[in-house]
């Protein structure tokens, strides 16, 4: 693809008019293709001839209006990012929310990486209210050795039987409390134990004691939770659970 010309190629290009050269002559010196330097002169002549400085100053005008405007600067869509970071919701949240809301308004759409780069370049005073305050993705206490969501058999996906259960936490303040939610995936049934402390002991026995009222018809999987990394914070891997746990 053949780049702008620049301001010294329009320099050489007037002097070369002025000489009475050809647009064929032109383009073989400036190693351009003869139609590159046609829709020069026609774009960027103005009433007194071709000059380059003229001729800059127009084409710089023209890249500059043909550019999309950035989501952010839309009005609407600032106040609804605005008013969504308020209410505490993710940039994630915040892109498929819109798209809900305003389906017949794709002007209105927005990527989730959109918002994240408009709070780090132009609005960091926005990243308090994200989720880690902005900072990236803790590393430490990763599962090494575990089967990710996507590795699930397919009778669990398709949500064709009941019995099948997905556990996660919803971490508090601080880290010194959490909630542990239990999902059964077909009906979408929930069972939710408070966790005063994030230790495997502690979350162990509230997954058991959520879990044990349960009929075995709907415990159908025995799942040993892998073991975490010396000084990660999990479930204890030595004791079953009877109920599948997907870990995100």
């Amino acid at each position: 693809m053949a780049s702008h010309l620049t301001y010294e190629e329009r320099g050489f290009l007037y002097r070369s008019k002025k000489k009475g050269k050809s647009n064929t002559e032109i383009a073989e010196l400036m190693g351009r293709h003869p139609s590159t330097i046609g829709r020069e002169l026609c774009r960027n002549t103005g009433q007194r001839g071709y000059r380059p400085k003229q001729a800059q100053r127009l084409a710089e005008e023209r890249r500059l209006a043909s550019r999309r405007p950035h989501k952010m600067t839309d009005p609407d869509v600032h106040q609804y990012v605005q008013d969504g970071l308020e209410e505490y919701w993710s940039p994630d949240q915040i892109a498929g929310r819109v798209r809900r809301d305003f389906p017949r308004a794709p002007t209105l759409w927005l990527s989730r990486q959109t918002i994240y780069d408009w709070i780090n370049n132009q609005a960091p005073q926005w990243q308090k209210l994200l989720r880690r305050g902005g900072r990236p993705p803790e590393k430490r206490g990763k599962l090494t050795d575990c089967v990710r969501i996507d590795g699930r058999p397919d009778v669990i996906n398709e949500r064709r039987r009941y019995g099948d259960w997905e556990g996660d936490t919803i971490v508090g303040h601080g880290r010194h409390s959490a909630l542990l939610t239990l999902v059964e995936r077909k009906s979408g049934y929930t069972r939710i134990g408070r966790l005063d402390s994030m230790k495997s002991d502690t979350t162990m026995y509230m997954a058991k004691k959520r879990m044990k009222s349960l009929p075995p018809s709907l415990r159908l999987d025995r799942l040993r939770p892998r073991p975490r990394p010396r000084g990660a914070r999990g479930l204890d891997p030595g004791r079953p659970l009877r109920f599948r746990c997907a870990r995100r």
